[in-house]
């Protein structure tokens, strides 16, 4: 939420969102947001974690 939060601070004319990626609860497959469907690419602030497959 910090990171959010700093965003507001530093422009209150801003409207922030956290983005979630999507995970498949029967197979835990993740299928990334992306970002450039959201706003300016790059410019949203968000971070996606990307998972990854230990077999």
């Amino acid at each position: 939420a910090e990171p959010l939060l700093a965003r507001i601070k530093a422009d209150r004319t801003v409207v922030l969102s956290p983005v979630f990626d999507k995970v498949l609860f029967d197979t835990l497959e993740v299928n990334e947001y992306i970002p450039s469907a959201h706003g300016p690419s790059g410019q949203n602030g968000t971070k996606s974690m990307t998972h990854q497959n230990q077999e």
